[in-house]
């Protein structure tokens, strides 16, 4: 069910960019480094929210590395912590098991 949310919202957002679009087809000037150019609006609010967007991912998509990495690390550690706590424990039953 999540997925059609998903979906849905992902078309009304599509709907929303092509009615901005139709709106916003004046030709600006764009000025970058090395040239100028005249292209549509829709096209300087795309290429700003494209860029926007993918310095989103790689500041998160760090973050999330970082915080996944660390993750694995400490279960690896629990992993180990619970092992060591299983052997002793079968030690302790055969050391009372010999005892008896």
């Amino acid at each position: 069910m999540k997925r059609w949310g998903l979906y849905i919202v992902v078309i009304l957002l599509g709907i929303l960019f092509a009615v901005l679009g139709l709106f916003n087809s004046t030709k600006v000037n764009f000025d970058y480094v090395v040239a100028q150019k005249e292209i549509p609006l829709i096209f300087v609010m795309l290429i700003s929210f494209v860029f926007g967007a993918l310095l989103t991912l790689l500041v998160f998509g760090i973050k999330t590395l970082y915080w996944r990495s660390r993750a694995l690390a400490l279960e690896k550690q629990l992993v180990a912590e619970y092992d060591k706590f299983e052997e002793s424990e079968l030690r302790r039953e055969f050391e009372n098991s010999r005892k008896v």
